[in-house]
């Protein structure tokens, strides 16, 4: 097209029609510049899908993160229920001054059990690297950045303070009143009769009992969190948005 305005101009201009010249002339230059603004939007329009694609498929490594977290969550919180049932079943033989029976050996194996809390972060890593912008949904954005930015760290915080004070001070009390049977299995006291009478012991019982009931409240409240995230994640995918 512009090459046969070009030559129509060219015929124009020998004929010395120089007012048709300057038409073509200018006819040719908006053709050329709307031929430059669809290829603009062309342009953006592919970048646009692009990013929309990278949006859905960082949303949905969110999903897989939070729904492994979950996981995990629910894992320690089982565990950390078991802990506490250990510490009620001790307190109350100890201090009720009843007698040693097998099933013992589970609960002194069990009472001093501190979990590790670890989460995947990574896709959270990579957004802040690219640019939380990415989620358009500013709401959903705003909550994932909390979710890590705060809940998460606020539940790590406080359970790394409770495996520091466990390790100074529940750890050494475990290792000189109680021997290792089967590991994750089986303990028993070194002397059942004397535990009774140990006020150390029984308080580190009630010290861990108290210790993961609050983290276990934690944990509870980090669960609903995630949950909700989740939740809103896949409306989130499930809109046209992503069509």
């Amino acid at each position: 097209m512009i090459k046969f305005f070009r030559q129509i101009r060219q015929n124009l201009l020998s004929e010395g029609k120089t007012g048709k010249y300057l038409k073509y002339a200018i006819g040719e230059i908006i053709l050329v510049v709307i031929g430059i603004l669809i290829a603009l939007q062309i342009n953006n329009w592919s970048e646009n899908k692009k990013r929309i694609k990278k949006e859905e498929k960082v949303l949905q490594q969110f999903k897989n993160e939070l729904d492994e977290d979950l996981l995990i969550l629910d894992e320690i919180i089982t565990s950390n229920k078991f802990v506490i049932k250990s510490c009620n079943e001790l307190i109350k033989h100890l201090e009720n001054n009843m007698p040693y029976n097998d099933s013992l050996s589970l609960y002194f194996d069990r009472w001093a059990s501190p979990n590790v809390l670890e989460f995947n972060g990574s896709t959270y890593q990579n957004l802040t690297t690219t640019g939380p912008e990415l989620l358009r949904n500013e709401h959903l954005r705003k909550s994932i950045l909390k979710l890590y930015n705060f809940s998460y760290k606020k539940a790590k915080t406080y359970n790394d303070y409770f495996r520091g004070d466990f390790h100074s001070f529940i750890a050494p009390i475990q290792l000189q009143n109680v021997e290792a049977v089967e590991w994750g299995k089986s303990s028993i006291p070194i002397d059942y009769e004397r535990l009774k009478k140990n006020v150390l012991f029984i308080n580190a019982l009630k010290w861990s009992k108290n210790g993961h009931q609050s983290n276990n409240k934690e944990f509870s409240k980090l669960s609903e969190t995630i949950t909700s995230n989740i939740e809103m994640i896949n409306t989130e995918l499930n809109s046209k948005r992503f069509d």
